[in-house]
């Protein structure tokens, strides 16, 4: 008996439907943005769940930059220092860091900043460089400059100058102000050898 040929109509629903499922598939690919973060390392990170992602963009030939906020600060005073919680926050920040072979830490002169700060600069024996956050363009120069551009940095700032300096690396106004009560923001930009960069954007 003489096998028919698929019609036109079953033969276009099957292609249509693998298409769809291929579509979805590609779709349902994790996303990192605002996941939490236990631990970074130059390439990947794993997450609170113990997950381990790839970051985009990110080999061992490009520039990364971390950004945070400072953590938990004390109410009142013109100059405030961190709370214990802040101060457990800061510990954290230098334990998720642990993998990651830092060159320089900026931080604004603040007590709240440099207390940030802290934990990682000694894990790491490193000393930290204050920043004028008034004028993140000579900060942005100092990040991108080879003469002084390093390869792993931290920067810890504001609420304001963190984001600040981010859209200022990118060069568009994609991220607004820091909420007065979340400190628990982390970002990555990774650049490459041509200038292009990448952002990620998690909490620890």
């Amino acid at each position: 008996m003489p096998v028919k040929a698929m019609p036109d109509y079953l033969r276009y629903s099957i292609i249509v439907s693998l298409f769809t499922t291929l579509i979805l598939a590609t779709s349902c690919q994790p996303k990192l943005s605002g996941r939490f973060i236990s631990t970074v390392e130059p390439t990947q990170i794993t997450t609170a769940e113990g997950k381990t992602y790839t970051l985009p963009k990110a080999d061992d030939s490009q520039q990364i930059i971390y950004l945070v906020r400072h953590a938990e600060k004390q109410k009142g005073g013109g100059d405030p220092e961190l709370t214990s919680d802040g101060t457990a926050r800061a510990e954290r920040l230098a334990k998720i860091l642990a993998d990651v072979p830092l060159d320089m830490i900026y931080s604004s002169k603040y007590n709240r900043t440099r207390a940030t700060a802290g934990p990682t600069a000694e894990a790491k024996g490193l000393s930290i460089t204050n920043y004028n956050p008034r004028k993140l363009e000579e900060l942005r120069e100092l990040l991108f400059d080879p003469a002084s551009a390093k390869k792993y940095t931290l920067v810890v700032g504001h609420s304001n100058s963190t984001p600040n300096l981010i859209n200022l690396l990118l060069g568009e106004e994609r991220f607004a102000h820091i909420p007065e009560t979340d400190y628990d923001n982390f970002f990555i930009v990774v650049r490459d050898a041509e200038g292009n960069i990448n952002i990620t954007d998690l909490k620890y």
